[in-house]
């Protein structure tokens, strides 16, 4: 799988700190650059600043919260990915790197 591109940015929302910063690590290591959010105020804010390749969204978010936020989103201005619940660290990895692909 080819280097990540350094403008590709991912932010990462999600309710539980220790789950987003292991998150965060996993794609850090892997060459992604990568902000988090731990509301949806800080997320919002966020996506109305700057731009990111991929949005990230927690098992931990409620799901009537990401339909909000799925719904404000622009398909064409991010790709999204929703993360279940258990999802093993290589498996969210690998699913990160085919939407940036």
């Amino acid at each position: 799988m080819p280097a990540p591109s350094k403008n590709e940015q991912i932010l990462i929302y999600g309710l539980d700190p220790v789950l987003l910063e292991t998150r965060r690590l996993i794609l850090v290591h892997a060459g992604f650059k990568v902000e988090l959010a731990h509301s949806a105020d800080e997320f919002q804010d966020r996506t109305a600043s700057s731009s990111y390749a991929l949005l990230v969204i927690c098992h931990s978010v409620p799901e009537a919260e990401k339909q909000v936020i799925l719904e404000a989103v622009s398909p064409s201005s991010s790709s999204v990915l929703a993360v279940p619940t258990l999802q093993p660290p290589n498996t969210f990895l690998s699913q990160v790197q085919q939407l940036l692909a």
